[in-house]
């Protein structure tokens, strides 16, 4: 990297332990990418948004911005706001609120901290057209994790405009997957700005060896309708001869009364990373059938524990061309847009034995191989670290070009 310095301002949720309300899994990746920052040579700190309401803090070499009381910023805030409102006149109530309180974070991360990238993790926020009222200089690049709140596939019209007048304002979009953009141009989202695909990581820590529950098979993540709940529910009524224990790994809740009584069921709430990793190494199948999966982080984790997945269709499918072909069939795609729970249930059944295979152990080196040389946040952070000096490179080199006597 040539010798230049900048400072990075990472915007984005943060896990619940760092005093966050978020337990999603958009918070553990843009944790997990701010740790293996630290590891570069780029300066940066991490701002936190959406549901983070602690305040400033340094945590593990990292230092954190969040929110505290501020005159200035809030009379800031003010004057800006109003004199901007026909910019957000057509935003529903609860997002000019948003717009406001993410304003207002905004003023005073710059009243305490001087940046040259904005490097945000999803648009929801409206921190774009924020950054680029406020600092207009600033390079701001926008990762896509999603489409839009809620991991729908589906958008209304007011939805794609919103996403669309904010990447008006960014310089750089980061896809994490490639059928997320695919999707996103279905949608009739727009831009005209550069883009590329950077997956996310999975925090590839050392799992102690454990025995595999015969006849067991688990969920894991926030127990809602948009992960394909209906379906795993329904297809309990076909397995009750394979399937004897069932682990729900997640926060939510959910009635079983109408389905299969003989298969034993357990609900653990939400697990971190390491607990998490045993149940899923324990059982013969992560099971996650959302209805829509924008790259789906669990389903590494799964891999790197050594247990096969079955998910979303085109998130599975495209993470299967990322590995040796003597792996793929423990890629597992399910379609919740023409498959149901008969279905699904059939998938499990032919799929339960797979860990009883000879091959087992030589197929999860392999996969454990690629997820090292392709999913570590190490190297995910290296790609990150590599735009952040193109893009700022690239602006050095445009304002001395305008201003070539400017030293």
């Amino acid at each position: 990297m040539s010798n230049v310095s900048f400072q990075v301002i990472l915007a984005g949720a943060l896990p619940y332990f760092l005093g966050s309300k978020n337990k999603y899994g958009l918070a553990k990746a843009n944790w997990s990418l701010g740790l293996s920052h630290r590891k570069n040579s780029v300066s940066f700190a991490m701002q936190g948004i959406d549901k983070y309401y602690g305040g400033d803090k340094k945590v593990e070499g990292i230092q954190l911005y969040g929110s505290s009381l501020s005159i200035y910023a809030l009379y800031k805030s003010l004057k800006i706001f109003t004199k901007n409102l026909t910019l957000i006149n057509n935003l529903t109530t609860r997002d000019k609120c948003i717009f406001f309180l993410s304003l207002y974070s905004f003023i005073h991360l710059k009243s305490k901290l001087q940046f040259s990238i904005l490097h945000i993790q999803h648009v929801s926020s409206f921190l774009v057209m924020i950054a680029r009222l406020v600092a207009p200089e600033t390079i701001i690049i926008v990762s896509m994790h999603d489409l839009w709140k809620n991991s729908k596939r589906a958008l209304n019209n007011y939805e794609v405009e919103v996403i669309n007048k904010q990447l008006q304002h960014a310089d750089q979009i980061v896809w994490i997957a490639k059928h997320l953009k695919h999707c996103a141009i279905e949608q009739h989202i727009e831009w005209s700005i550069p883009d590329c695909i950077i997956p996310n990581g999975v925090n590839l820590e050392v799992i102690e060896e454990t025995e595999i529950i015969e006849d067991q098979i688990i969920f894991a993540g926030t127990i809602t309708e948009r992960k394909g709940i209906k379906f795993l529910c329904e297809a309990t009524k076909y397995l009750d001869k394979e399937v004897k224990r069932f682990v729900w790994a997640g926060t939510g809740a959910i009635s079983l009364d109408n389905y299969s009584n003989l298969i034993q069921y357990k609900f653990t709430g939400y697990l971190e990373s390491g607990p998490l990793l045993r149940e899923i190494q324990q059982s013969k199948l992560l099971v996650v059938p959302s209805n829509f999966e924008p790259f789906g982080l669990v389903y590494l984790e799964s891999l790197w524990a050594g247990t096969p997945i079955i998910g979303y269709s085109a998130s599975v499918l495209e993470l299967q061309k990322e590995f040796d072909p003597e792996v793929r069939h423990w890629f597992i795609p399910f379609d919740p847009h023409c498959q149901g729970g008969e279905e699904l249930a059939y998938l499990i059944k032919n799929n339960i034995s797979l860990k009883k295979s000879d091959e087992f152990n030589k197929e999860r080196q392999l996969i454990r191989k690629t997820l090292l040389e392709k999913y570590s946040w190490d190297k995910i952070s290296l790609q990150y670290n590599e735009l952040y000096y193109s893009m700022f490179e690239r602006r050095m080199k445009s304002r001395n070009k305008n201003h070539p006597y400017n030293i």
